[in-house]
């Protein structure tokens, strides 16, 4: 088995942990993360909660100014929304938060630990 020795070790991927794994790299250390799921880094903000609503209702208010666009002067036809490309921007949005690697820190995974 291969040791690896790091400065930190940031348990929990949360917004918290999310946030300072990428600033103590920046500061020259080298920085680990241990979370239990791919898909919870960031926290819920992130992943289910704030992101994820906040980049679906961007798309809807954009729609919603082409379709009142004639209001400031502006013609336009009337927008059709394609579901399925809103969700897929939402998941690359979540997908860009979540990145640890490319600013540097090492994420592990502990498969079936906490609740």
């Amino acid at each position: 088995m291969d040791t690896q020795h790091y400065d930190d070790i940031i348990i929990g991927g949360g917004k918290a942990g999310k946030t300072l794994a990428p600033a103590l790299v920046a500061d020259g250390r080298k920085t680990a993360l241990v979370e239990r799921s791919l898909n919870m880094i960031g926290g819920g903000c992130i992943n289910i909660a704030c992101i994820p609503t906040k980049t679906m209702v961007v798309s809807a208010n954009v729609a919603n100014t082409v379709r009142n666009s004639a209001a400031y002067g502006v013609q336009s036809n009337t927008p059709t929304v394609n579901l399925a490309e809103v969700i897929q921007r939402k998941r690359s949005v979540v997908q860009s938060a979540r990145e640890m690697k490319s600013v540097g820190v090492a994420v592990y995974f502990i498969l079936g630990c906490g609740g």
